[in-house]
């Protein structure tokens, strides 16, 4: 009976268990079943519509192209829109901001229309209605004068200076509106001194007219945990913006205003340039001032009457390094007369040398002021033109330009040499012609095997004693110039020491018209 019994059970808990894996079995099969199906199209994104409302708005050689979202983006994001002229078929992509972008390199007095079409993951949609017809022109090419302000802080995105509060990150580039205040709406470009501080990671910042498209032109680099400045003169863009850029991590920027080029309709000043003159040197006592620049004694600089600049200068334009110093710290430089700023022209460590060229407004005696915030610091100041109502050239914007890059090769080809000087063609391109007297150029270099400095300089005359870029072995550090153009339409480059490759950004020239 035992034995019967237990021979029932096992019959039984065999039958369980067979039942179990059959419905594991069953149910597995109605899961696998389920997901094998097809999903509903419902939840298939497509191509998004067409954008509406396309408007064109004619410039110098390029339309600005507007238009409105679609009224459905097809369930995806739109990543891009892609603006067509007709004829020629140029374009232009924007991927960011505000949906305008701006079509170059078009014929003056040739009539165009435009069309859109907007791009998600799905694809690119429907082309757009096209848009009206307008005509590309040379009108406000007339050269714009220069008005000096005080130093005026525009940005901080450490605070609320700006209204970034935060750092600018390499994954969202961000806009700066610089009118208002002192800077009126009929700006065309605006001269900052740009700041990085608090790097996470060696980057570099690019700042540009919002709506352009972005190219490989740079204006500060800079290593992580670095503050250093480089004056940089940005043309306005839609709605008076700038767009600021960084490459990689995250940085705070800080944005000075030192002046802005109006219109072309203004009574501002025009500028004269000079071939590059030392007229202060800490260390030598018979250039401005004996003795280096202490903390809490601001000293005062004679400018008019010095080195070219004629007494009716109302502004000068000059390459300041520091050197020397005790103490990581920063210099201003501000109009004799007036209270010292919150800004800053030149940031550097213990014992550093580094430039950075200063537009700065002369004060009623026609003298600046100097101030050291920590330590101690010897100063060199090479004035390298100026600005005047009576005489002059006239300013003429541009997006920013690579003219030279040793390496690519643009413009020349391999690294210079110790002690090599060369010659560089700026005129004679669509963007600078010959009748430019002056360049307006982001110089960098990059790659130096020894500490060394650049000379940037006229090419009719000899070297002068003058620097425009000092760097260390490795360091890529640039430097905004402005040179005298010679009448064969060139200037020269000079390295001290060891190798070094350059790299050249034009962003304006002056031309008496």
């Amino acid at each position: 009976m035992t034995a019967r019994t237990r021979g029932s059970a096992g019959r039984r808990a065999a039958s369980r268990r067979a039942r179990l894996r059959s419905g594991t079995a069953l149910l597995a099969a109605v899961i696998v079943a389920t997901f094998a199906l097809p999903m509903s199209p419902a939840f298939a994104a497509t191509t998004p519509g067409a954008p509406t409302t396309v408007v064109a708005e004619p410039g110098d050689a390029f339309v600005w192209v507007s238009w409105d979202p679609p009224a459905s983006n097809g369930g995806s994001p739109i990543t891009s829109y892609t603006a067509t002229a007709s004829p020629g078929g140029k374009t232009c992509t924007w991927t960011e901001g505000p949906v305008r972008c701006v079509v170059n390199g078009l014929t003056n007095g040739t009539p165009y229309s435009f069309t859109v079409r907007a791009t998600n993951a799905a694809g690119t949609g429907p082309v757009s209605a096209v848009s009206n017809t307008t005509t590309p022109n040379s009108t406000g090419t007339t050269g714009t004068r220069f008005h000096p302000i005080p130093p005026t802080r525009l940005l901080d995105s450490r605070g609320p200076t700006g209204d970034w509060n935060g750092p600018l990150l390499s994954t969202a580039p961000r806009s700066l509106v610089v009118t208002g205040g002192l800077i009126p709406t009929t700006a065309s470009a605006v001269v900052m001194n740009i700041t990085a501080t608090g790097a996470t990671a060696p980057s570099f910042l690019t700042v540009r007219p919002a709506g352009e498209e972005p190219n490989e032109a740079s204006n500060l680099n800079f290593a992580a945990g670095q503050t250093i400045a480089n004056l940089a003169t940005v043309k306005t863009g839609i709605d008076k913006l700038v767009r600021f850029e960084n490459a990689v991590g995250s940085v705070d920027v800080v944005a000075d205003a030192v002046g802005y080029f109006d219109d072309g309709t203004g009574t501002g000043d025009r500028f004269n340039g000079l071939t590059p003159t030392r007229i202060l040197d800490t260390r030598e006592p018979a250039l401005g001032w004996s003795g280096p620049l202490t903390a809490g004694a601001p000293r005062t600089l004679a400018v008019r009457g010095t080195g070219g600049v004629p007494a009716d200068a109302t502004a000068v334009i000059g390459n300041l390094t520091v050197t020397r110093s005790t103490q990581g710290s920063f210099l201003s430089v501000w109009p004799s007369g007036l209270a010292r700023p919150t800004s800053s022209n030149v940031n550097f460590a213990r014992g550093q040398t580094i430039p950075n060229l200063t537009v700065v407004q002369l004060g009623a005696d026609g003298a600046l002021q100097f101030a050291n915030e920590v330590g101690s610091t010897d100063v060199v100041f090479d004035v390298v033109g100026y600005f005047s109502a009576a005489s002059g050239s006239l300013f003429h914007p541009l997006s920013p330009t690579r003219i030279l890059d040793d390496r690519v090769p643009i413009g020349l080809i391999g690294p210079w040499a110790p002690g090599q000087s060369r010659s560089l063609q700026v005129t004679g391109s669509p963007s600078v012609p010959g009748s430019a007297t002056d360049a307006m150029i982001n110089v960098t270099a990059t790659n130096g095997t020894l500490g060394s400095f650049l000379t940037v300089f006229p090419d009719d005359v000899s070297r002068p004693n003058a620097s425009n870029v000092n760097f260390g072995p490795g360091e890529t550090i640039p430097n905004l110039t402005v040179v005298r153009i010679a009448p064969n339409g060139r200037i020269a480059i000079a390295n001290e020491l060891g190798s070094v490759d350059v790299v050249g950004d034009i962003v304006g020239f002056f031309a008496p018209t």
